[in-house]
């Protein structure tokens, strides 16, 4: 038997495969940069560094530059999001009850018009999406929208 000797103890081999296997449990994550969101959680993922970056003003990327993503990671095992080139910030969901409303307050964006003191309306999934917010010209600062 290649596993057990005589005696019926652990041999070399069954050490090694234990090894491996333990191993592979505590380092697979990290190297294949899996990341878990929880239900009730949302990935915020901040690129450490990338080859270009953010244009002046600017507070979120939508072209892999480095700084905070526009795409969020939703409840749910994601993969390649190595720890030296990402970080993801986990938050709880925000939820506003039915009956109540919510300032939303964009950090990024078009400046509003001096004439005007909220953002226009952009069809943004109610402010879900926010890289449709900044395709859409969503403006910077509270938000009209409900």
């Amino acid at each position: 038997n290649v596993m057990f000797g005589a005696a019926g103890v652990f041999t070399p081999a069954l050490v090694v495969v234990g090894f491996i296997v333990l191993g592979l449990m505590l380092f697979g994550p990290l190297i294949l940069g899996a990341v878990l969101i929880q239900e009730r959680q949302v990935g915020i993922v901040v690129k450490r560094f990338g080859g270009r970056g953010l244009a002046p003003g600017r507070l979120i990327a939508l072209g892999g530059e480095a700084g905070y993503q526009a795409d969020t990671l939703a409840p749910g095992l994601h993969f390649g999001y190595w720890h030296w080139q990402y970080r993801i910030i986990k938050e709880p969901v925000t939820v506003v009850p039915q009956g109540e409303i919510a300032l939303v307050l964009a950090a990024d964006g078009a400046a509003i018009p001096a004439e005007r003191i909220l953002g226009k309306i952009v069809d943004c999934d109610n402010f879900q999406d926010a890289r449709k917010f900044l395709a859409n010209s969503g403006e910077k600062g509270r938000q009209l929208g409900i």
